[in-house]
């Protein structure tokens, strides 16, 4: 085995972002294009910062659509404040992004622990305990079963998957010219 094999061997999947790197005030600004899509050197940052919020602030334990308005405009305006977002000209586009990242999470749960049987509170600590048994009942149940399964059916069947990374289409956008 070579000595690049086995670096990749060793390294594994990177892991849960935890985001407690602190950085200086003026590194928390973000820009959109003027399609509201976050663009510039933070893009990645901000990304995963709204998914951390997005886990840590929402309950696990609902689906996406049953969260109510002013749970999402809450986590929207934490965002603002805390990446110094002065409109709410991109407030459609978090919201819309947030959305898709708590169903991805949600998706995380059932796949890595739901379906293997374990409990996720070591990794996730920030998790409220007494609603996973709640949370498992309702993904285990035949109706729930049928339904993920119509979908995975779907999902194979789908041969052109968009892989643009973390930064979205506004990331990939400016390295389309040298492709």
């Amino acid at each position: 085995m070579s000595k690049e094999e086995m670096t990749k061997k060793e390294r594994g999947k990177r892991g849960a972002a935890s985001c407690a790197k602190k950085y200086e005030e003026n590194d928390n600004i973000i820009e959109f294009d003027d399609l509201m899509r976050p663009i510039g050197p933070t893009t990645g940052r901000f990304s995963s910062w709204l998914g951390q919020t997005v886990r840590t602030d929402l309950p696990y334990q609902l689906d996406t659509k049953c969260i109510e308005k002013h749970q999402w405009e809450k986590v929207c305006a934490t965002m603002a404040t805390t990446w110094h977002i002065t409109d709410d000209s991109p407030k459609k586009n978090i919201i819309k992004r947030a959305k898709r990242l708590f169903s991805n999470w949600r998706s995380t749960l059932i796949t890595e622990f739901v379906n293997v049987g374990t409990r996720p509170f070591d990794k996730y600590p920030y998790l409220e305990e007494e609603h996973w048994e709640a949370f498992v009942a309702e993904k285990t149940n035949p109706e729930f079963l049928a339904k993920s399964e119509k979908a995975r059916a779907s999902a194979l069947a789908n041969q052109n998957f968009g892989r643009v990374g973390r930064k979205g289409y506004a990331g990939f956008e400016p390295k389309v010219e040298t492709i």
